[in-house]
């Protein structure tokens, strides 16, 4: 049974029979050019899966390097794996970055090393194939029954890349974006591609308390001082088992935690209040909006903690950088509203153009809600510009929350002067209010907005009596 198709494109014939006598074995239908004009013809004639390009032709590397950017002109999907001689770092990375997959060093370990890599190759491609089709059937990255994350633009198919990647590793992984770009979304993405029926378990740090976030992590055997349930606390470590375990907001985790977490990163184990060493099984992913280069500079995060966690970083960009996502996104929340309402509308050109031009300074979750409520407000089929006009023009931006120059001094009258008191409170109500819904309740990002710190920001909800309205990112 044939494996697929391999081109050996290759000058020197004991070489050429080498890499024959490698991947014999192996079930491929190999084909050998002796030049790169050669091989160029036969990718034309008999199109192979995988091309094993030797470098250098005539002593100089610029013949190969020629050979990949003609091939992947016509075959943008072809996967080339270099060999060479010579272990020159400025030619490994020219053929890298004009597109080969591999780099392979003609040495004693090359007849043993060739299947292995040509079958990691190829299972790559076939994989990045297979993903391509599920995007292009479901305009983005599916992982379970209704669960996909929306979106075919370059920055996204970069984190459906990584997404796979570390799906099937160990590696601790740090999620950076901003409030509303998806971050718990690919975590659970990320847990989904690995296929098991281990739990996937999360946590907030910037909604806990930093007495309960502890007990909440480790967990509290029932005869430890001060704990008064008659029942030990599962920590949500242990509850993670071989799964998932989300860290959300985890720039919000206080000095003392953070380097108690280090320590359970670096050796793998943990101990519950009063209880035994447990290791840690389940694979650890961190998210949060902060910006960590000042965060450290400030001493609000450890330096070693942030490289601990940063392993594998994936990085989501904000809406306003893929607006050629919005048109998929919206017809997904279209889909969905229709599915759970009955109702099926469609949203004008203009309107939709409206849509794209906007900034989104809350991403995703600004967009959903947005068009959510535009959707029930609208009585007929068609969701009009007007619709769409209403809602964002009531919008409250981030960099004109708190700005005290939107008053219009025309409106302030002498009967208003007396009940200043009033007016500076319902303003301020208005602002914890609107930032709030800005921030999705989350509390962190919501004073951020304000440029108030946390703890003040806290003390102004409970004045108006609105912390009910901030529990949840």
């Amino acid at each position: 049974m044939e494996n697929g198709r391999i081109l050996i494109v290759e000058d020197d014939p004991r070489y050429a029979k080498l890499y024959r006598d490698a991947l014999r074995s192996s079930g491929y239908a190999i084909e050998v050019a002796k030049e790169p004009s050669a091989g160029l013809r036969a990718l034309q004639e008999r199109p192979p899966d995988l091309v094993l390009l030797d470098l250098t032709f005539d002593g100089t590397p610029q013949g190969g390097l020629d050979f990949i950017s003609c091939a992947l002109e016509d075959r943008s999907d072809l996967s080339i794996i270099t060999i060479s001689a010579q272990s020159d770092s400025a030619m490994i990375n020219k053929a890298i970055e004009l597109g080969a997959v591999d780099y392979i060093v003609k040495d004693h370990s090359l007849y043993e090393l060739l299947p292995f890599r040509i079958n990691q190759a190829l299972k790559r491609m076939r994989l990045e194939k297979l993903i391509q089709t599920q995007i292009d059937l479901h305009n983005g990255f599916a992982f379970g029954p209704g669960r996909v994350i929306v979106g075919k633009s370059p920055k996204m198919y970069q984190v459906y890349a990584l997404i796979e990647k570390v799906a099937w590793s160990r590696s601790t992984v740090l999620i950076l974006g901003e409030s509303g770009t998806g971050k718990e979304l690919v975590a659970q993405a990320i847990h989904a591609r690995k296929g098991s029926n281990a739990p996937f378990i999360s946590i907030d740090c910037g909604s806990v308390p930093e007495t309960i976030l502890e007990s909440e992590l480790f967990g509290v055997k029932a005869h430890y001082p001060g704990f008064h349930n008659r029942e030990s606390l599962i920590g949500k470590l242990e509850a993670a088992k071989e799964g998932t375990f989300l860290l959300d907001e985890i720039g919000n985790m206080s000095i003392g935690l953070q380097a108690k977490l280090l320590r359970v990163l670096e050796e793998r184990k943990f101990r519950p209040l009063g209880g035994e060493e447990l290791v840690l099984r389940a694979q650890v992913i961190s998210s949060t909006n902060i910006d960590f280069r000042s965060a450290i500079e400030s001493g609000r995060f450890r330096e070693d903690l942030y490289f601990r966690l940063n392993e594998v970083r994936i990085v989501l960009p904000p809406l306003r950088d893929r607006r050629e996502d919005i048109p998929l996104l919206v017809r997904h929340l279209l889909d969905q509203f229709r599915s759970q309402t009955g109702r099926a509308v469609e949203v004008l050109p203009q309107a939709l153009d409206k849509l794209i031009a906007y900034d989104w300074p809350g991403n995703v979750r600004e967009l959903s809600k947005t068009l959510h409520r535009a959707l029930m407000t609208c009585q007929s089929q068609y969701l009009a510009p007007k619709h769409i006009d209403l809602l964002l023009a009531g919008g409250m931006r981030p960099e004109e929350a708190g700005d005290a120059s939107k008053i219009d001094p025309d409106t302030v009258t002498l009967a208003t002067v007396g009940k200043y008191k009033k007016l500076v409170q319902e303003y301020q109500k208005t602002l914890l209010t609107s930032a709030l819904e800005r921030a999705d309740g989350n509390q962190s990002e919501a004073a951020r907005l304000l440029g108030l710190n946390r703890t003040h920001f806290i003390r102004l909800l409970n004045r108006y009596d609105l912390t009910k309205s901030g529990d949840v990112e």
